[in-house]
Order: structure tokens, then C-alpha cells, then sequence
């Protein structure tokens, strides 16, 4: 199913879903994927190959796509990359994040914060207050990973190796506390394999809720790793709020962790490193 149809009301009269689906069909493409046939795209939509076709036809029309070189599958065109290369100049995780946390708090009310892990802590670096807010953490503030759900989706992202030492050096300062957390930690594994994100309620003396999600692929360590957390006091949800506000957020990371490894590659490309 594309993000089209999983995000948007049917009933927004506003909204073009032709033109979102176009770009969906542009979404299919990234550095692993970067030659793909219209069979590949439509199983990836989950729409047909004749729908697949004409959206790809469409593309090639205006130049968005090309045939690859091969001849044997379609690859991104000139107009798109230059898009993105006027978009990724001057960009950083701040600023590429920073409108999507506006969006949600906008739309849904509950406080958004963007998070950064720092060795085995999380720091709040950037925070917009919403409707459902705890007033005493101010940017700056840090976490140790295994306490709170922005470090508890980090740790669930990276590959089984760095997890394991990441716990290990947290259980030097403090064994009984990590014992306590471990299975804590296996649970934000498992919902971050089965859910997209990861939850934790009861927080801060049982009356603060809160969803992250990592801005990082799972199974990838790179080397500035990201997090965006909804939260809010627990009375002040609706009966679906945590899975509503869950699903906004699985999307925004969507949306949000092709782009931060594009700034992540670009960091540390040859022409940066010679700078």
C-alpha cells in the first residue's frame, strides 16, 4: 500500500492522489534500489502493473525517471537529483526534521522532541510544546538509553553487536539497573520489528505516555543516530491517541530516514572530507 493511501483522508477533496502516488513511485528508489522494473515498483505499492506503468510512464515523460543503462529497469532522472541536491544544501537533521515536528504537533496536540544519542545517553536538542506537555525538561536534558522510549528505539535499531556493547558498557556503571531494563529493551526490539515504533507508558512517577520512532533504517549504526518522540501526560490521551499519534509517526519516519542518511552520506563523502 503506498503512504498515500495509508496517510491521507479519502474524504480530502484537497488532496491528489495521482500526483502522491507519482511520488510514491519515486520513494521505491535508493542507493540499494536504484535500478527497479515497473513488476518491482507495482509489488513494492502494492497496486497493479498497469497503474504501476502509467505513473511510471508518466515520470519518464517529464523526465523524473530514465530507462537505466541497461535497458533492463528504470533509475531516478536528472530533475529529481537535482531536487534533491538544491534541498540538501545547507540542510542538516535539525532543519530537514524540524518542519515534521510543527506538522504533528499541529495536527494532533501532543508535544514532539527531537533527540540525538550521545554515547549512552539521549539529549533533547530541539522541542515543540503541544497541548499534552510535561513542563520540566528543557532542551539539553538527557536520558540514559534504557529509561526512556527515544533511547529504547535507538538501541532497537542497531544491529544486534552494537546493542549488546552499547548494554554492556551501561551495565558497567550500573549491573541491577540494566537487569531490570532487559526486558524491557527485547520488548522495544520486538515492537520496533512488529510496529514500527515503540512505546512507553507510565513514565515519569506513572503519568506520562510517549512514542518513538528511529530516524535510522533498523540494523544500521550510523554515526549521528536520531530520534523523534511524541509524548504527553497520560490522562490527556484519547482511547486510540497512542496508536493514532504511533502511526503518525512510523510515517514521518518514513518519510524522515531516507533523507537523514542522505545527510549522513554526504558528511562523509570524499569532496567533504577533502573541505
Amino acid at each position: 500500500m503506498s503512504e498515500a493511501d495509508e496517510t491521507t483522508d479519502p474524504n480530502d477533496r484537497q488532496f491528489v492522489k495521482a500526483l502522491a502516488r507519482g511520488l510514491d513511485v519515486l520513494r521505491c528508489f535508493d542507493r540499494p534500489h536504484a535500478v527497479l522494473n515497473v513488476a518491482e515498483i507495482a509489488r513494492r505499492l502494492g497496486m497493479s502493473q498497469p497503474t504501476a506503468w502509467r505513473l511510471c510512464y508518466t515520470l519518464l515523460k517529464c523526465g523524473f525517471l530514465v530507462r537505466s543503462s541497461t535497458g533492463r529497469g528504470l533509475s531516478i532522472g536528472a530533475p529529481a537529483i537535482t531536487l534533491g541536491y538544491i534541498a540538501a544544501q545547507g540542510q542538516n537533521a535539525r532543519s530537514v526534521a524540524m518542519p515534521y515536528l510543527r506538522s504533528i504537533v499541529d495536527d494532533i496536540g501532543t508535544s514532539a522532541t527531537l533527540s540525538l544519542r550521545a554515547d549512552d545517553e539521549m539529549i533533547w536538542m530541539e522541542q515543540i510544546d503541544g497541548d499534552m506537555i510535561v513542563r520540566d525538561h528543557a532542551i539539553g536534558w538527557r536520558a540514559p538509553l534504557d529509561t526512556v522510549a527515544a533511547g529504547l528505539a535507538v538501541l532497537a535499531a542497531l544491529p544486534e553487536q552494537e546493542r549488546e556493547m552499547a548494554m554492556a558498557r551501561m551495565a558497567l556503571a550500573d549491573p541491577e539497573r540494566l537487569e531490570r531494563h532487559r526486558d524491557r529493551v527485547a520488548q522495544a526490539v520486538a515492537s520496533l520489528a512488529d510496529n514500527g515504533h515503540v512505546e512507553l507508558t507510565g513514565g515519569f512517577g506513572g503519568r506520562y505516555a510517549s512514542v518513538a520512532v528511529p530516524l535510522f533504517p533498523t540494523g544500521t549504526a550510523p554515526s549521528e543516530q536520531w530520534c523523534l518522540v511524541c509524548g504527553g501526560i497520560m490522562g490527556a490521551w484519547s482511547e486510540n491517541g497512542l496508536g493514532h499519534v504511533a502511526q503518525r509517526l512510523v510515517a514521518t519516519r518514513a518519510l524522515l530516514a531516507p533523507a537523514m542518511a542522505a545527510l549522513e552520506a554526504q558528511s562523509v563523502s570524499p569532496d567533504s572530507l577533502r573541505a
